[in-house]
């Protein structure tokens, strides 16, 4: 990558996800943050500030992305499971009613 591309891009790394490692965060250009909302960061310069204020949103950004992605997974899970079940209880059904003719017609 070039110089000039690397000053808009954050790293993040030991993120507490079991799917990502690491991700490189590449910032809208001229993009102003109108207002950093300070917590309990009195006496903290502006700049540190605004900095950990863009990696918290990096990281919210991917995390979102995360979850979404083990939502659909395990929405699809949940309707193979569904499928399962209803098929084995067919085949139960199916397997009694064999079972009491078996027993009925016993001679």
């Amino acid at each position: 990558m070039q110089n000039s591309k690397l000053k808009n891009s954050i790293i993040l790394r030991g993120m507490a996800s079991n799917v990502v490692d690491e991700a490189i965060v590449i910032l809208k250009p001229n993009v102003k943050i109108k207002k950093v909302e300070h917590s309990k960061n009195i006496g903290v310069s502006e700049k540190s500030v605004s900095k950990n204020f863009i990696v918290k949103e990096a990281e919210n950004v991917i995390l979102n992305y995360i979850y979404k992605i083990k939502e659909a997974n395990i929405i699809i899970e949940k309707k193979k499971l569904e499928r399962k079940v209803k098929i084995l209880k067919m085949v139960n059904i199916f397997l009694f009613i064999i079972l009491v003719f078996s027993l009925v017609f016993k001679k």
